[in-house]
């Protein structure tokens, strides 16, 4: 598990820290970026230290031509992050495609650096094999990808992408249209997207499921019930597999829980931060 730049250093990944105290690690989903913890970040912030960070090619994040994208390059970045941050008794947590990066992450760290890892969050995480979701599999596609993306009108094919992702139409934002778009404006942005379009499934994924048993760290699943992205199904067949986890579904809610029910998602993380022991420092009158 390695991921560097032409020097043989880590990428140095675009990040941002906010608070103090025992640290929580936000990794966000395909296409998106520390963006999408908008409404989570100053909350949790005010009790515990935050940590967003853009992967590879996303975000503000270095968007190399080394074609290295897959979830096990995304987890290399991470890890080295970790580390060079020497994050301990750590919160690691991640939506959808960054919940795939998570999971990776997680079995690593509990084979070869168990004492440094304490809870995992996972929010509507890809997990089992799946069809990929039409927006993106035309991505994937030799030459039409790239011109699909370069062409089409960018905040019209972020609306397309929301309006799959969001339950409520309604609660898609014009400032969340325009901060998905920028990254498509740029040829980079657009390459690394392709690049990591083309690497989302791994090549042997029943080795990756095995895994989800050793991860023995207590473990918050959260999924909108109307996920249309990641069906729910995969969500309780992810429950069933890590022993030590707990469900939180949320009504009338999407893939992205984080953006469309930010409250409920925030008191289920709150809650189970508290019920598994975290030394938050809570001011008067939070819950």
């Amino acid at each position: 598990m390695k991921d560097e730049n032409r020097n043989g250093a880590p990428l140095r990944l675009h990040h941002e820290v906010r608070g103090s105290g025992d640290p929580i690690l936000l990794l966000h989903g395909f296409g998106a970026s520390l963006y999408t913890w908008r409404h989570l970040a100053g909350p949790l912030a005010a009790e515990r230290q935050v940590l967003l960070l853009d992967l590879k090619g996303f975000g503000a994040s270095p968007k190399p031509r080394d074609r290295r994208y897959s979830a096990f390059h995304q987890a290399a970045g991470v890890r080295a992050f970790v580390r060079a941050h020497d994050l301990q008794g750590l919160t690691l947590a991640g939506h959808s495609y960054g919940g795939g990066v998570a999971l990776l992450l997680a079995t690593h760290l509990l084979r070869r650096d168990p004492g440094r890892l304490r809870r995992l969050i996972l929010i509507s995480s890809v997990a089992y094999p799946q069809p990929l979701p039409r927006y993106i599999g035309l991505a994937t596609r030799p030459f039409l990808g790239p011109l699909f993306l370069a062409l089409l009108p960018k905040e019209f094919l972020v609306r397309r992408a929301l309006e799959a992702a969001f339950h409520r139409h309604d609660r898609i934002s014009a400032d969340a249209i325009r901060a998905y778009t920028r990254p498509l404006t740029t040829r980079a942005g657009r390459r690394t997207l392709v690049q990591s379009a083309r690497q989302l499934i791994p090549p042997d994924p029943q080795a990756l499921i095995s895994r989800y048993r050793s991860v023995t760290v207590p473990t918050l699943i959260v999924w909108g019930r109307e996920d249309r992205i990641i069906p729910l199904a995969l969500g309780e067949r992810l429950h069933r597999a890590i022993p030590e986890s707990v469900l939180v579904v949320l009504d009338g809610c999407g893939h992205v829980p984080q953006e469309e029910r930010p409250e409920e998602t925030l008191q289920a993380i709150r809650h189970f931060l508290q019920q598994t022991g975290c030394t938050a420092q809570s001011p008067a009158g939070t819950s």
